[in-house]
């Protein structure tokens, strides 16, 4: 067996540290990373890969130059009993994060989801791959993949066999590694990543069975797939057993949600108490800070079917009210960051409390990559009043054929405060579905909180 087309991943990065994802195969079992920063400052870590964990592994360097890039290289050799004598590489690099601070620099990011990558349209629809790529003119330093970054029940070979570990990792590796712009896109900068319900299967904590299999066939190498080759080089804030997390990158603080795997009907909870709990304390220690929240499915906006699946559903309006209302409470404002429906936007919901408070929370969506779209239609944006609380919703933006947004934060200073905006730019293909064109910009002002 040769190694396979998919190698290398840049994980989390921040200003001292960094995490390298590495595949190999079952010729292919001895991995050796190395990084070098511009200083000529080389770090080497080896790995032997194991077959129960799909010949991945991944390495996490430390006492690295803040702000600083580094080139990636990884060397994988043939196993002991391999007949196989060549050797295969692959090459990459990333910047680590600056120092935190409130001001902080400039940076810019890019959000997407929803990467069916069906083999038919690989070549003729790429415009995540040629969008993404605007980082060698933007110089964006990390991609947030928001959810369906695989989609088994669409891609996976022989699909409607029994689900195993070995059909999902198979269904990653056609779905990135199928063509150099995707694996370049995951080698030259960090990646950050959260599940939604493609990742297993459509809506599988709310359908029951798929193909006739019970939903536990899929939960238990869908998730295992998903820890090994998603969330492994994602931070682990709260502990590996976790799949919620947090990080910091200059002055912004992100929290990205897991919004599939603690669901529980029953309750009425699209995420357990220690996640909400987890949530409310980030909000209170970063204050002052410009705040995102990585959300698979949307907060703000809901969808007018599949609506039960969302957190507009009313199985989830109790726990959805909380969020926001603590919010509300707190004048915190946020950014929410999403996909999942297969359109672009920009929403914003404005917030009155009972004791006068007013906040205005906003919900930025970049989706799909590869797959069919949305019209405005589909969305339903919402006005109510629950417990004194006013929630008035505006959809300022709209795009059904966008790929990828870049967002950009910067810092402006005044003479007794420092703002942050927070600049959006959503891209779409033309009709030949493979060169980008600007969809829609705006600007979100931030004041200090």
């Amino acid at each position: 067996m040769s190694a396979p087309g998919l190698k290398l991943i840049i994980g989390h990065v921040d200003d001292t540290s960094a995490k390298v994802w590495v595949q190999g195969s079952s010729s292919h079992t001895n991995a050796k990373v190395t990084i070098i920063d511009e200083f000529d400052m080389t770090h080497t870590e080896n790995l032997v890969l194991e077959f129960d964990d799909g010949f991945t592994g991944v390495v996490t360097f430390g006492d690295l130059r803040p702000d600083t890039r580094h080139t990636c290289t990884l060397k994988l050799s043939p196993g002991e009993d391999s007949l196989d004598a060549s050797p295969a590489y692959a090459r990459g690099g990333f910047r680590t994060a600056p120092e935190a601070s409130v001001e902080g620099e400039p940076f810019a990011f890019l959000l997407c989801s929803c990467n069916k990558r069906k083999q038919a349209t690989l070549e003729k629809r790429s415009p995540f791959f040629h969008v993404e790529r605007r980082r060698q003119f933007v110089d964006a330093r990390f991609t947030i993949h928001a959810g369906d970054n695989i989609y088994y029940d669409g891609f996976a070979p022989n699909k409607r066999a029994a689900p195993s570990f070995e059909r999902y990792a198979k269904t990653y590796e056609g779905t990135w590694g199928a063509d150099n712009d995707a694996k370049q896109v995951l080698t030259e900068a960090a990646n950050y990543m959260v599940m939604d319900d493609h990742d297993i299967y459509n809506n599988f904590n709310s359908k029951e069975t798929l193909w006739g299999y019970p939903r536990e066939r899929f939960l238990g190498p869908g998730c295992r797939a998903y820890d090994l080759f998603q969330h492994s080089h994602n931070p682990h804030t709260y502990g590996q057993d976790k799949r919620y997390y947090a990080f910091d990158w200059g002055a912004a603080s992100f929290f990205a949600m897991d919004v599939r795997t603690e669901r529980d009907l029953a309750k009425g909870q699209m995420i357990s108490t220690d996640q909400m709990n987890a949530f409310k304390n980030w909000v209170t220690e970063n204050e002052g800070r410009v705040r995102f929240v990585i959300s698979a499915v949307p907060i703000l906006v809901g969808a007018r079917f599949d609506n039960e699946d969302k957190w507009s559903g009313k199985t989830f309006t109790n726990q959805r009210d909380e969020l926001l209302m603590f919010l509300a409470d707190h004048n915190a404002t946020v950014i929410f960051l999403t996909g999942d429906m297969h359109a672009s936007y920009h929403a914003s919901m404005d917030i009155h409390t009972p004791t006068g408070k007013h906040v205005v929370l906003h919900e930025l969506m970049a989706s799909p990559l590869d797959h069919w779209l949305r019209h405005r239609v589909g969305l339903d944006v919402e006005d109510r009043d629950t417990q004194g609380y006013a929630f008035n919703v505006h959809m300022s933006d709209f795009e059904s054929q966008c790929s990828a947004m870049e967002i950009e934060v910067s810092p402006q200073n005044t003479e007794n405060n420092v703002h942050h905006l927070v600049k959006y730019t959503a891209f779409r293909t033309d009709g030949d579905d493979h060169i980008t064109q600007l969809a829609f910009a705006g600007t979100i002002g931030l004041l200090p909180t």
